[in-house]
């Protein structure tokens, strides 16, 4: 069987190159070929790894909500440290060390 289909192409000069054509072709040239299809698999992989950073992410911030929502003395914390939030009749300071990045303007 397998000598039948090498004298085959051996006789047929015409389908050896067209299939060899073929092959380079879906090999290097089409939308299709080894280095996309090695590049779309390198993507595959940081995004799986993007979404488990982001999935625990959610983690934490479900845990933080949880906490802040149990206690108004926490809620009123978590506003004025991340959100920077006063009182009408009160100043804020916002002290930081030498070594954190000045806040944004």
């Amino acid at each position: 069987m397998v000598n039948k289909v090498i004298k085959f192409f051996e006789d047929n000069k015409f389908y050896t190159y067209t299939f060899s054509l073929f092959i380079m072709w879906m090999a290097f040239v089409d939308n299709n070929d080894f280095g996309s299809i090695l590049n779309l698999k390198k993507k595959i992989v940081s995004l799986k790894e993007e979404i488990a950073f982001y999935d625990q992410k959610i983690i934490e911030v479900k845990k933080e909500r949880e906490e802040v929502f149990g206690s108004p003395k926490l809620q009123e914390k978590f506003a004025r440290e991340q959100y920077y939030m006063q009182k009408a009749d009160e100043e804020v300071f916002v002290l930081t060390n030498e070594k954190d990045e000045p806040l944004e303007k």
